[in-house]
């Protein structure tokens, strides 16, 4: 996959939407593209994350316990949460059939964060508005 294939595909996602061109340049050049056969598990619940995956192709379920709560499709991200916070992961996130991503590790993403306070402002501005967005639902607990 060329960079500016894979520049493109970060640009779609919502998390890096106030990201610049050369910040997500910076981010296409560490990502790496991944093949999962059908059934193969993305991320597990519980565990230490240090991968995200940005689905290029291919849609995969994510699991709570044994509760389904999300299908992930192409131009979504699984796992971001971790490269931010290092916590356990939430779901476990299955191919549903063959999947195409680019993942992401969690050392060259804080890299990125480290040398640019754009990319990390950008960021914030998102996770901002996405929590705001959740109080305006109702969806946070104080």
């Amino acid at each position: 996959m060329r960079k500016a294939d894979k520049v493109e595909a970060l640009a779609r996602l919502a998390l890096l939407e106030h990201c610049t061109r050369r910040d997500l340049t910076a981010l296409a050049s560490v990502a790496v593209e991944e093949d999962f056969p059908p059934g193969a598990v993305l991320t597990r619940e519980g565990q230490r994350g240090g991968l995200a995956f940005v689905l290029l192709s291919g849609a995969a379920s994510a699991r709570r316990g044994n509760r389904r709560i999300a299908t992930i499709r192409p131009g979504e991200i699984v796992g971001e949460m971790s490269l931010i916070d290092g916590a356990p992961r939430s779901a476990t996130v299955t191919a549903d059939d063959a999947v195409r991503a680019l993942a992401i590790n969690v050392d060259d993403f804080r890299a990125l964060v480290g040398r640019s306070p754009r990319f990390t402002a950008a960021l914030l501005r998102t996770l901002a508005g996405r929590i705001r967005d959740a109080d305006r639902k109702g969806e946070l607990r104080h």
